[in-house]
């Protein structure tokens, strides 16, 4: 009885691997901080999927072809087409710095449906057809809720990795400058709304 083939996107032998994508399997990437309340959305039927804590992002692999996905890069929706290289862990994940970068899935189940998955990006930040001229969707620090209409509250450099930052949506900025229960929300000197 013959085994089913090792996809290649299991790395053994390395800390991570770069490798290129398939004609059959394209990746879809989101940002980690909304992409985190997608995964939810997902409720387990994300197949194999990792995280990529420096450039934090979640990248989640599809069956088929990346045609038919709209530009959504605006939003920070990117897709990982047939030929172009994808960084991706050991199957027991490794780490960046002090970051782990690891499979949030496991690897030998199926591919996501590009549809479940688009799917459930929507129900997070909208149509990705009208995406595009909308601009980032960021993550209120405060409710935890996907925004527009974000304010940048605070900002970490690490030595390792690219900037953290934190935003909070409108009501939750406007609570705090009204003197109201709000976390640790101040302004970040200089910076607009995002």
């Amino acid at each position: 009885m013959t085994g089913s083939p090792i996809p290649p996107w299991v790395i053994t032998d390395q800390r991570a691997q770069l490798i290129t994508v398939g004609p059959w399997w394209p990746a879809v990437t989101v940002p980690e901080d909304w992409g985190v309340l997608m995964a939810e959305a997902l409720a387990g039927a994300s197949g194999p999927a990792f995280h990529e804590p420096g450039l934090r992002y979640l990248v989640y692999l599809v069956p088929g072809q990346a045609e038919g996905w709209p530009d959504a890069e605006a939003a920070g929706v990117s897709v990982v087409r047939a030929g172009d290289p994808l960084l991706v862990p050991h199957v027991d994940g490794t780490f960046v710095g002090l970051q782990r970068f690891h499979w949030l899935a496991s690897l030998m189940k199926p591919l996501a449906s590009p549809a479940r998955l688009r799917e459930a990006i929507e129900a997070t930040v909208g149509p990705l057809e009208h995406a595009g001229g909308k601009g980032p969707v960021r993550v209120c620090c405060e409710c935890g809720s996907p925004t527009r209409a974000a304010v940048l509250v605070d900002v970490f450099v690490p030595m390792s990795s690219s900037p953290r930052e934190w935003y909070a949506c409108a009501a939750c900025w406007n609570r705090w400058q009204r003197g109201q229960k709000a976390r640790h929300l101040r302004a970040v000197p200089g910076a607009a709304a995002q």
